[in-house]
């Protein structure tokens, strides 16, 4: 029997800093419909989401101004509360 799940779905842990890239013309991931569920009612996806215009799943790889922001964000990103025991 599946039960009934309400209330919010935590897909990115609020804790744990994050940001999204996705592929425009992702041939695997649907990307619109991930917009969609990350925008939720407001229709506002903030600055943690980027779409990387004209580009398929992975493509960022050999795109080198894509993989420049990319790495860029990773690198310049706060190591908040993270789940690495070090």
């Amino acid at each position: 029997m599946i039960e009934e799940v309400s209330g919010e779905v935590g897909f990115f842990p609020k804790e744990i800093e994050s940001r999204v890239f996705l592929s425009e013309r992702d041939c695997i991931v649907p990307t619109r419909l991930i917009l969609e569920f990350l925008s939720g009612e407001s229709g506002d996806l903030g600055s943690n989401t980027r779409v990387m215009t004209e580009l398929d799943h992975g493509g960022f790889l050999f795109q080198a101004d894509w993989m420049d922001i990319v790495l860029r964000t990773v690198v310049g990103m706060e190591p908040k509360k993270t789940m690495c025991r070090c």
